[in-house]
């Protein structure tokens, strides 16, 4: 397509009517009636650069939504390259018009696929191996504490794999945040708890009990 800055009109190829589901025979693809096929939303961003290349001499590409008559929205690609005249001054823009719908809505499914993995990495990470090493530093914890003067080696030793369960437990539950913050993560407390709980009473010589008197979720 081509627009000249004193002809509003423009010429327009038979494939961008059809992007944007006109009839060159009986509809306008003039500045003002594109604008009007716009989706609300994208509008400004549309007329701002528009007006920025002629003002400015600045070439544009960005993606908009449109809406066809038939109230359908579509995802329009279009860049734009700035002629000037002798005295440098935008007289013109020469540009192109593309139907990315499938690729946008492509690149939003693959997005979304990997939120949902990262998702389940994460709850992975918290509820299976967290609460497993929680457990494990947990019986550590019981056998230290049944461990005399004479035992001295064995206690230390307990105590150097509790550092480092400790620490894996520190970058478990960093790893698991980073993979799914807790805004995202729609756990609920009580859950958590009560998870830790049964955990925590497979450790022998320990009996735990979760009682949670509220109800939503943290």
């Amino acid at each position: 397509w081509e627009r000249k800055l004193t002809e509003p009109e423009g010429w327009w190829s038979d494939e961008t009517y059809r992007i944007f589901g006109v009839s060159p025979e009986t509809q306008s693809l003039a500045h003002d009636a594109l604008l009007e096929r716009v989706h609300a939303g994208d509008r400004a961003v549309v007329r701002e650069a528009v007006q920025r290349a002629f003002e400015l001499g600045e070439p544009f590409q960005l993606d908009y939504r449109i809406v066809l008559d038939n109230g359908e929205e579509r995802t329009i690609h279009s860049r734009a390259e700035v002629v000037v005249d002798d005295d440098g001054k935008p007289v013109q823009l020469n540009g192109t018009s593309q139907d990315v719908t499938d690729r946008v809505r492509l690149e939003r499914e693959i997005t979304a696929a990997g939120d949902r993995e990262r998702e389940r990495i994460g709850r992975d990470l918290h509820d299976g191996l967290g609460q497993a090493l929680v457990g494990a530093a947990l019986m550590l914890k019981a056998m230290a504490s049944r461990q005399t003067e004479r035992n001295r080696s064995d206690a230390e030793d307990i105590a150097t794999v509790q550092e480092l369960l400790s620490e894996s437990i520190e970058e478990t539950r960093r790893l698991s945040l980073l993979l799914v913050p807790v805004f995202e993560q729609g756990w609920q407390l009580s859950e958590a708890l009560q998870t830790l709980a049964d955990h925590t009473n497979n450790v022998p010589g320990i009996n735990c009990r979760a009682q949670c008197r509220f109800i939503g979720h943290i």
